[in-house]
Order: C-alpha cells, then structure tokens, then sequence
C-alpha cells in the first residue's frame, strides 16, 4: 500500500499596539501559555488544506524546500518515532504520559497564594490511515488530573476528534474536521468565576468543512464551522450553587481565504469571515451578535532562511441588545520564521484579535499579543525551547484590563523510539486595573511518555 503524500501535519489601548507592533518588527517568536477557553473561530483550524497539485509544487515553487531549509520542530526525527501497529490500511499510535508538576498559585490569586504538587496522567490513541489517496485519521485521548492536598480541584477531561480528506481531483480537495471534548476551566483562568470552589466542566463540540482549490498560482478555501460551549453549574467557596448557563454558547461561523503567488517567495493573502453568536443569556446577560472580520495582507521570503506574514483589518460585532454599541475594532495577524543556524530556529507572532468566548464576569475579550519563540538542537535526541510574551486583555461588558506577562523554557529528550521525557518551566505574572485579578504564578513540569 502506497503512503498517501497529501497529509498535512500537524495598560491603555494604546499600549498593547505598540508592544505586538514591536513583537511584529523585531520578529522573534513564541506561545506563551494556553488561553483559557477560547473559541476557536478559525475555521480552517484542523482542516486539510493541501491538494495534490500544492504537495507537487513544494518541490519547485518553494524556496526554502529547494534549498533544504527547516525549523528545528520540522526536521527529520524517524529514529525517535514509534513505529506503530498496522490495522489494514490505518497505523494505530497509542502512547501514555505522567507528569508532575508543582504549582505556586493553584487558584491564581493575588493574594493567600496556595501551592500543591499535581499528577498528570494523559493517555491517547491516534489512528494515522495509510490510504493511497486520501485522509482518514481519528484521535481519542484523556486526561486525569490529581492534587496532592487540594483534592476538591481533580477533575478528568476526554477528547475524541476526525479529520478527513477526499482529494476530487489534482486541484481540489473537500476536508472535514470533527472534535468533542469535556475540557475543564481551572480557577486561575481569566474567564473563571472568582467565587468558584472547583474546576468549572465545559463540554465543546466543534465540526468544520471546507473545500479547497490549490493549483498555480491562485489558491484558496472556503469553509463553514459550527461550535458550540455548554458550561455546567459548579459549587462556590461559600458552598451555594453557581449558575453558568448564561455562558452557553454557539457559533456558527463561514469564511474565506485566498491567495495569489505573484512569484517564488511572495504572495498576497485576504480573509474574509461572517458569524452568527448566540448564547443563553437572558435581559443584560444576553451578548447575541452578528460578526464580521476582514484581513488582507502579504507573505514573503527575504531569503529562504527568513520568511514573514502580515495581515491588518477590521473586526465588527453587532450586537442584538440596543443598548450594547456595535464593537469596531482593528486586527492583525504577524508572523516571522527565521532559522539564523542549523541548530537554532526563531519566531515571531504578534495578533490583535477579539475572543468572543463568555467569561464568568464578561461578555468577551479584546486582546492584543506580542510573543516570542525559539527552539534549539542541543543534540539530535536533546531539543530546547524558550519563549515570552505580553498581552494586555481588555474585557467586554467589564471595566477591567489585564496586562500578563508569561516565559517558558522546556526540554525535549528523545531518549528512544518509545520514550520520552519532557522538563518545562512556565512564569506568569497578570497586572489588573481590578486588584483582585492580580496574579503571580510559577509552574515546573516533568513528565515521561511511552509510546507504541
């Protein structure tokens, strides 16, 4: 049987455009810690996007795959990658990871920090087909998580996902993508209930498809989304119940994005994006809205060592209530990739951007980010990782505004095919114009994975 090639693998205002201006133009890069709760409102996240026809043209088109160029994340690991067990035309991957962590401020409280030592047991099973054209792959995973002294804050999540590709012909593709999960919204999250007394359950569903045209010089995606977040009450500190049904939440969103290659390295892009929220809020909780995004931009290479992307625009939300003012506000998307040695690969991201998911004490998020990233080959089997980034939140429907600083640093040891271990170190540090959402967090991690 015959690999299928076509896989596609996976302060004021003004302050905070100053600072991803400068994330943008200095354009170093990376992920500061996971957002809490986020919507994910791209609708092309987890689709297959690629053609027969954009696979093909990589070998000539692209410079930096002409010239061998790759970041460290991309380069070539087959030694440290299990092999698998074969079902017909599917390759089953199942692994299983425990990891400790300590954490100095569970709760993320500005003040009566507490601290306690957390297990980490995450098991999955990725199923990768093997078809001679097109794509099938499903993931099923959990994760169990257990306080040493806080056990009223342990609590188990579980995600089952699919995503499929069917290649019409060299030229076009039709993807789907499907994902349910029960996630957890733990206390020290900018969206959680301050009076909450555990975890809150979230329960997302989300399913995507597109279809995609990719030949030559002009290419682009049209997709469709549906997603959908239903929180469930939880106990206070104070032993009541907290209702968190005005948090429900479903967005049915569709867009567009395409481009045109007008020579090797350099392309002009634009995006287009409607939707339609709605939640089950009632009276002056209600935050129904019509949304509508635009993005236009370009992506280049000054060398095939060192590419970028910029987009700006405009982001609307027009609310349903009279009294809430239609939302206008600018977007931009940065991104720069530079891989000064062999060894060492740089990023850069800077993003303004509106997060439309419900928080306990708002009716969504402005935020404006600016990170930094890099990833670094000590030895073939030993990788490093270091990043920072600020972003300053501005909150809709609230008065408050959040300045968080964040670093991390980890490493990566692919001690064999089967195994492997994980050390990293995350600091967080959130300035609120609210006194009480001030935050001053460290967590160290380190796990260990077994892998089949």
């Amino acid at each position: 049987m015959i690999k299928s090639p076509y896989r596609c693998d996976t302060a004021a205002p003004t302050l905070g455009l100053q600072l991803a201006g400068v994330a943008a133009v200095a354009a170093l890069s990376v992920t500061a810690a996971p957002g809490a709760m986020a919507l994910d409102l791209n609708s092309e996240s987890g689709l297959i996007t690629e053609t027969v026809a954009s696979r093909d043209r990589l070998k000539f088109y692209d410079n930096i795959k002409k010239y061998g160029a790759e970041a460290i994340s991309e380069r070539d690991r087959k030694f440290a990658l299990p092999d698998g067990v074969r079902a017909g035309n599917f390759i089953v991957f199942p692994w299983i990871e425990e990891a400790l962590a300590y954490d100095d401020n569970i709760f993320g409280t500005a003040t009566d920090k507490q601290q306690d030592w957390r297990s980490e047991l995450r098991a999955a099973v990725n199923v990768q087909s093997q078809l001679p054209r097109h794509v099938l792959d499903f993931n099923l995973g959990a994760k169990m998580v257990s306080y040493l002294d806080h056990s009223d804050q342990d609590y188990v999540n579980g995600t089952a996902g699919l995503r499929g590709a069917l290649h019409i012909d060299h030229a076009n593709t039709v993807a789907i993508a499907i994902l349910s999960e029960l996630d957890h919204e733990e206390r020290h999250e900018v969206t959680a209930p301050r009076s909450a007394g555990e975890p809150v359950p979230v329960f997302h569903n989300r399913a995507t498809v597109g279809l995609t045209h990719d030949a030559g010089r002009l290419y682009g995606t049209v997709s469709f989304t549906a997603e959908n977040q239903n929180f469930s009450d939880i106990n206070a500190i104070d032993g009541s119940r907290l209702d968190q049904d005005t948090r429900d939440q479903t967005v049915l969103s569709g867009q567009v994005r395409a481009g045109y290659r007008f020579s090797p390295g350099y392309e002009v892009i634009g995006k287009l994006r409607a939707l339609r929220s709605s939640n089950a809020g009632e009276g002056t909780a209600n935050r129904d809205a019509n949304g509508y995004e635009a993005l236009a931009g370009v992506a280049w290479e000054t060398n095939p060592l060192l590419k970028w992307e910029l987009l700006g625009g405009m982001g609307w939300r027009d609310y349903d209530r009279t009294d809430l003012a239609t939302l206008q506000t600018g977007l931009l998307e940065a991104d720069v990739r530079w891989l000064p040695t062999q060894r060492l690969s740089l990023y850069g991201t800077a993003k303004y951007m509106i997060d439309d998911s419900i928080g306990a004490q708002d009716g969504g998020r402005i935020s404006h980010q600016g990170l930094v990233r890099g990833e670094y080959e000590i030895f073939h089997d030993l990788v490093a990782t270091a990043g920072a980034g600020i972003t300053q939140t501005d909150f809709l429907g609230a008065t408050r505004t959040d300045l968080t600083l964040e670093a991390n640093a980890g490493l990566q040891y692919f001690y064999t095919k089967n195994t492997l271990f994980t050390l990293d170190y995350t600091y967080e540090n959130r300035q609120s114009n609210d006194n009480q959402f001030d935050l001053n967090r460290n967590v160290v991690r380190f796990g260990g994975r077994l892998r089949f």
